[in-house]
């Protein structure tokens, strides 16, 4: 089953009190965030098919590599396909060691619709005023992020200056925060974090994407701008065949 399939891939444990992240950005917290609540249960009728099988095999190879460039991906597939199954299995799949080496199974699962009248500082968080003090509110992604969930951000053609928004999230695993002279503070992304974009094949109006295959699956592009055209090691061919597997690194989103 899934577990099977993904059970090499070892990820440092979450982190419920953001102990990285300074309390101005809403970090060092007093009391830890239940992030037990937010992973999700393995599904023993989860439904292991040729294309699921390869879409995990090749999520499981690039994770296994430990390279951040393959924590960010874009996950291509028609719609009911089973794209948000896959991820949601792969939280509660996915092992965690702590520092002390104790290993748990599972991390959090985070999971949002994007649309034309989406927000992203609504996902992201903004900077509020209180007591005559100005710090940075995270929102409800950077929260994940900051403390290590899979994160998955649904039909993100739908908005396309959202992916410009997140491209720092995406290509140096920092979140840019706005300050209110008008800069940037950079926010980690804990290690563990693994961030996915879904779409459907062809949505974005790109005639060069394949429509007949169940899955493509396309890792964020660095900040070289250039595509590498690198499948991690071990990855499976073509996710459901015929359109060909396009995991590679490199390049920007």
């Amino acid at each position: 089953g899934q577990e099977h399939i993904l059970d090499n891939i070892i990820l440092p444990a979450p982190d419920p009190t953001l102990a990285a992240i300074p309390p101005r950005l809403g970090g060092q917290l007093s009391q830890a965030l239940n992030l037990a609540a937010f992973i999700p249960p393995v599904d023993p009728d989860f439904e292991i098919n040729e294309d699921t099988e390869k879409a995990l095999r090749t999520i499981s190879a690039a994770l296994q590599t430990n390279d951040p460039a393959f924590k960010a991906f874009f996950l291509f597939g028609k719609p009911g396909s089973g794209k948000n199954t896959i991820l949601e299995q792969l939280a509660a799949s996915v092992k965690t060691v702590d520092a002390s080496g104790n290993v748990r199974q599972g991390i959090p699962y985070y999971e949002a619709d994007i649309t034309e009248d989406t927000n992203v500082d609504d996902l992201i968080g903004g900077t509020v005023i209180e007591g005559g003090s100005t710090y940075w509110r995270p929102g409800p992604l950077s929260i994940a992020l900051m403390s290590g969930s899979v994160c998955s951000l649904n039909e993100i053609v739908r908005r396309p200056k959202a992916a410009t928004l997140l491209q720092s999230i995406m290509e140096k695993r920092e979140i840019q925060v706005k300050t209110p002279d008008g800069g940037f503070v950079k926010v980690p992304v804990h290690a563990a974090s693994i961030v996915a974009m879904t779409g459907n094949p062809g949505a974005d109006r790109d005639p060069d994407r394949p429509h007949r295959v169940r899955f493509l699956l396309a890792a964020a592009r660095g900040p070289t701008g250039r595509p590498e055209g690198r499948r991690p090691a071990g990855a499976p061919g073509p996710p459901g065949g015929g359109g060909g597997d396009n995991a590679r690194s490199g390049g920007s989103a």
